[in-house]
């Protein structure tokens, strides 16, 4: 209600449009009007008469991206859409980002195209749902139900499906890049077309699985069961195949060059003419395997069991027989899946290449510890001490990093696709080529961090301290910065169309020659910004502050400029059209610049924002009058 009013009072300003207000307010306005301003009533008597002709003025800019975070935001949820008062129907091309659906009752529910990057959909059920073209990045899906589901073209990049059920449901073209599907239920599924890159899929039943052009590469299958699985067109490069079931698989002619097969079980498989080259076979059942005229140059073969195998024609140059030491450190050795070991110190360990995954670590001490390529995936690291740790490569998939210290930690290549890293310390941390689809970073602080080359599909920036953060290459547009803090960003030549930057602290950034058209910067504060030759058509920019901002050759059609702060502005050459929304406050001459200074004063929460010493020398504390 207090908004409505703020907005009514605002727009009473702006354009003349027809409609009544109640009597009450009016009366309240004008009473309030007369009383502050009685030298300036007849002017504020034709700003009550304006009052009267724009109650209908248009509210888009409070409306700007709401659905964030709630499902009764999405403009196709209406009465006729529900099959029931708690179970939706349509939500097909929804914006859901990071809505919560736990256990919900989706059965039969369209939500083809719809946007759920982030969503928590635990337990959800979705049996028979179609969710083609949905995008899922970093979506959590754990135990979710979608038997018989249509997941055909969906985007999984990032999700947790650990424990989910896709019996019968169709994975047809779906990217499940960095996605976990441990224990996941996949009878009667094929994977056709599938992008399943740095996907993990440790310990699954996958014997005979139809892998059609299949991308696996880099895929984690160890300890996966692949018994007769048909992977003859999937691409394994760079598969960690560590302790797999690969008995009876056709693996002729691919390139399998530096694969770990270590302790896999390779009993009468096909490797005729395979790259084998630098691949690790320690310890490997090879018995009944057909290796002709495979390259085995510098394959690692100690403890590897060969007999009856076919080598004929076989490229055996520099095969390595020695075993090699495990450097794991001693106070490392105790971590293990699920361990629980909250408080302790580990630092300096070096636990590199271990898995660990699912274990109590909140507050222990991982200061310059070697976490690289390690399995971390919902690790509960909150509040610990990883400063300076390197973590490279590592997966740390739905991990919990809430309040954590990662200063100066080596994120680079890491998964933390649904991670949260909320209130987390990541000031210059190295976060290059990571992945953080759906993760949350709410408060986080990111000073100095290098996201370089970073994919933050669905990931959450909400109120988070950026300055001078690096984000080359970094698609912006698909991630969510309402409040964050990203003065002195260098964003210049950029592609920025639709980004969300909804109340943002953009002091001084560079958006010179960027492409900020259909972008949502109400209330921001640029101040002293660089917006030369800027493209801001369309843009929603109600109540933003440029205050000495450089706003050179900047294309404004269609722009909300309504409530903007432009003083001190360079404003030359600026492009308008009928489009543009502008109100007083948007003009220079003089009757404007009072009657904005007036709805100034009756909207305290406008332009500027700069910090006074006002509210604190006046400040009366409370806790005097008890």
């Amino acid at each position: 209600k207090l908004n409505s009013i703020k907005i009514i009072f605002i727009n009473s300003c702006t354009e003349q449009r027809s409609t009544q207000l109640n009597n009450s307010k009016l009366i309240r306005n004008k009473v309030v009007s007369n009383y502050i301003y009685g030298g300036l009533c007849s002017l504020l008597v034709v700003f009550s008469m304006l009052a009267i002709f724009t109650y209908a003025y248009d509210v888009e800019h409070v409306q700007y991206s709401s659905a964030q975070g709630s499902i009764v935001e999405c403009d196709k949820l209406k009465a006729e859409n529900t099959v029931s008062s708690d179970r939706v129907k349509d939500l097909s091309g929804c914006i859901l980002v990071g809505v919560n659906l736990r256990n919900a009752d989706l059965r039969q529910a369209d939500l083809s195209e719809t946007d759920l990057r982030g969503a928590d959909l635990t337990g959800a059920d979705l049996r028979e749902a179609d969710l083609s073209g949905a995008i899922l990045y970093g979506a959590n899906l754990r135990e979710a139900d979608l038997y018989k589901a249509d997941l055909t073209g969906a985007i999984l990049s990032g999700a947790n499906l650990r424990d989910t059920i896709l019996e019968s449901a169709k994975l047809d073209n779906v990217k499940l890049q960095y996605a976990k599907l441990y224990k996941t239920i996949l009878a009667d599924t094929e994977f056709t077309n599938v992008d399943a890159r740095k996907a993990n899929f440790c310990g699954q039943n996958l014997s005979d699985k139809i892998f059609f052009k299949t991308n696996l590469s880099g895929a984690d299958l160890a300890y996966s069961n692949l018994v007769y699985a048909q992977l003859k067109n999937a691409d394994l490069s760079d598969a960690l195949l560590k302790g797999a079931n690969l008995a009876g698989v056709d693996l002729s002619n691919q390139d399998l060059s530096g694969i770990n097969f270590r302790s896999a079980n390779l009993f009468a498989s096909n490797l005729e003419g395979a790259d084998l080259t630098g691949a690790d076979l320690r310890k490997a059942n090879l018995i009944n395997a057909n290796l002709k005229y495979a390259n085995l140059e510098n394959v690692k073969l100690s403890g590897t069991e060969l007999d009856k195998a076919d080598t004929e024609g076989a490229n055996i140059a520099g095969i390595i027989f020695e075993e090699f030491k495990n450097e794991v450190s001693l106070n490392a050795k105790k971590l293990q899946k699920k361990s629980n070991f909250p408080g302790e110190s580990f630092s300096g360990a070096n636990a590199s290449g271990i898995n660990f995954s699912e274990s109590t670590l909140s507050g222990a001490d991982f200061s310059d510890s070697n976490l690289k390529n390690s399995s971390m995936s919902e690790v509960d690291f909150s509040y610990a001490d990883l400063t300076n740790a390197d973590l490279s490569g590592s997966d740390l998939l739905g991990a919990n990093l809430v309040g954590a210290d990662l200063e100066g930690a080596d994120l680079s290549n890491a998964n933390l696709s649904g991670a949260d890293l909320s209130g987390a310390n990541l000031k210059n941390a190295n976060l290059k080529n990571s992945k953080l689809f759906g993760a949350k970073l709410f408060g986080a602080k990111l000073e100095n961090a290098d996201l370089s080359f970073s994919q933050i599909d669905g990931a959450n920036f909400g109120g988070s301290i950026m300055h001078k953060v690096v984000l080359t290459e970094v698609n912006l547009s698909e991630g969510f910065f309402d409040g964050a803090d990203l003065s002195f960003v260098k964003l210049n030549d950029r592609n920025l169309s639709k980004i969300k930057f909804h109340n943002a602290i953009l002091r001084d950034a560079d958006f010179t020659n960027s492409d900020l058209s259909d972008a949502d910067l109400s209330n921001a504060y640029l101040n002293s910004a660089t917006l030369i030759n800027a493209n801001l058509q369309g843009a929603n920019l109600f109540s933003a502050d440029f205050g000495g901002a450089d706003l050179t050759n900047v294309d404004f059609s269609g722009a909300d400029l309504r409530q903007v702060y432009i003083k001190n502005s360079k404003l030359e050459n600026i492009v308008t059209n009928s489009d543009t929304k502008t109100d007083s406050c948007f003009k220079t001459d003089i009757i404007n610049e009072i009657i904005c200074k007036i709805f100034r004063i009756f909207t305290p929460s406008s332009p500027p924002y700069e910090t006074t010493d006002e509210l604190l020398d006046n400040y009366i504390l409370r806790s005097n009058n008890s």
